[in-house]
């Protein structure tokens, strides 16, 4: 079975992977245009082999190969097309991610690091997520939830799993692991630059609050200068009566 990874350039898992026999790299040596082009370059691959092929497509820098042997026959007792991994949390609010990415189905997030299925939906999947709605492929992927039946999470984590760390990752009874990136100052300025639009109305709520604050802190702060306008105009006052 054929184990596809995208990497531009050494990084990470890299190293590990490209050792393992079932492994196929593409993009090595080109460019980063992003996730999008990343998904155009993956089609291009599967437009070469049979649609009744299984293959995986996993992560170029995060993933690790546990094991291969039985994946396929375990892939086929979950009855169906497409197989992704379920996603971990980046933030403590499940909301947040959901903000961000979409959710698939029964409330759950796909994460798409981790495929595995039939060629032909698999790349049905993959031209929906760099052809779908949003810049983002995770959105997209969990877009495609609802509207392409055949796809499935690994809500057991029997093949695929998304760890913390890599004490998770040896104690894993998956197949194919990955530890997604951590919340590094590049991840940080993309969340910044990327993702707000997705809390519009949240941030009108808390422009409205930020507002009401500075309003009700001036009020009090003209409050207290009017107290001490009138207590000084008594003073004034009393001192006038007295002569």
């Amino acid at each position: 079975m054929k184990i596809i990874i995208y990497a531009t350039h050494s990084f990470g898992t890299y190293e590990t992977l490209i050792q393992h026999p079932d492994v196929i790299c593409l993009g090595f040596g080109t460019t980063w245009e992003g996730f999008i082009k990343k998904g155009a370059v993956i089609c291009d691959y599967l437009e070469q082999l049979p649609e009744d092929e299984i293959v995986a497509v996993i992560d170029g820098f995060d993933s690790y190969i546990r094991k291969t042997d039985g994946m396929v026959d375990a892939f086929l007792q979950h009855h169906c097309r497409v197989l992704v991994s379920i996603h971990q949390a980046w933030f403590s609010n499940h909301y947040m991610d959901k903000k961000v990415f979409s959710e698939c189905k029964d409330g759950n997030i796909a994460n798409s690091g981790l495929m595995m299925g039939y060629v032909k939906e698999v790349k049905q999947v993959y031209t929906f997520m760099h052809r779908g709605p949003s810049d983002d492929d995770q959105r997209n992927l969990n877009i495609a939830c609802h509207q392409m039946p055949y796809l499935k999470i690994d809500t057991a984590c029997s093949i695929f799993q998304n760890c913390s760390n890599m004490t998770e990752v040896k104690t894993s009874n998956a197949y194919i692991c990955q530890i997604p990136g951590d919340m590094s100052l590049h991840r940080i300025i993309r969340f910044i630059g990327e993702y707000p639009k997705y809390f519009k109305s949240e941030m009108v709520l808390l422009g409205i609050l930020v507002m009401g604050y500075v309003i009700l802190t001036r009020m009090k702060s003209l409050s207290r200068i009017l107290t001490k306008v009138r207590m000084k105009a008594r003073v004034l006052l009393s001192m006038s009566r007295d002569k």
